[in-house]
């Protein structure tokens, strides 16, 4: 399984970048990428769309990959 962490990163972005595109504080960010605290789902769709994540990537950080493909 594949975390948001390392697909943020493979993208080039800081958590202060996304935390900043999704209106939140850098440690409400955090608390999400940490999956402490759950992404609403526009908030998702922003991280898809920032991050360009695949069906599997999605599948994979917010379905813990339990959706057949």
């Amino acid at each position: 399984m594949v975390e948001l962490r390392t697909i943020r990163k493979a993208a080039g972005f800081t958590q202060r970048q996304m935390a900043d595109m999704l209106g939140k504080s850098l440690s409400s960010y955090k608390k999400k990428e940490a999956g402490e605290v759950h992404f609403q789902d526009d908030e998702k769709m922003a991280v898809i769309r920032a991050l360009g994540m695949n069906m599997r990537q999605v599948n994979d950080v917010w379905f813990d990959g339990e959706i057949p493909e």
